[in-house]
């Protein structure tokens, strides 16, 4: 997730008084949940989340979509919490904060995977109904489903980039 910041995350997991082992130990116990694994199994993967959430600190590497959703769960913050403070927040991000795929959350509004797509870039026009339904499944405000909308370039006025 581009808008990720290592620093938040550390800065969350801190104030709660953890190690990064330890969040990484909260971090295990979501992945593994209903799964039972062997002891030697489960040390290797904490050693590697030790290891994957230094680089998530230092800003080596970044989280994928569904792993901030955990780091935020395991934290108890939202998702918006773990990212920079001048993120744009748009419509990808809000989806990707519940870990909801474009298709899982075309699903929930009754359209195809396309036509979500289109709405996410910008390049379809979003209606009234279609703003509630958004942030129905979003899980935000219409407010902020208007503010995540991609504003596309007006006629005659150059977008940046």
């Amino acid at each position: 997730m581009d808008a990720f910041a290592g620093m938040r995350l550390a800065q969350r997991r801190s104030v709660r008084g953890w190690t990064q082992v330890e969040l990484a130990e909260r971090l295990q116990a979501k992945r593994a949940a209903g799964t039972r694994m062997a002891a030697v199994e489960v040390a290797r993967q904490l050693r590697t989340l030790v290891v994957q959430i230094s680089c998530y600190e230092s800003g080596r590497t970044r989280p994928r979509a569904g792993t901030v959703r955990l780091l935020a769960e395991a934290l108890g913050v939202d998702v918006l919490d773990l990212l920079a403070a001048d993120a744009v927040i748009t419509l990808a991000v809000l989806r990707a904060r519940l870990g909801l795929t474009q298709e899982q959350a075309a699903q929930q509004l009754g359209i195809s995977r396309s036509l979500y797509a289109l709405l996410e870039q910008g390049r379809r026009p979003v209606s009234e109904g279609e703003t509630h339904a958004l942030a129905r499944v979003l899980q935000v405000s219409v407010t902020q489903v208007r503010a995540a909308l991609p504003h596309p370039a007006r006629p005659g006025v150059e977008r940046a980039g």
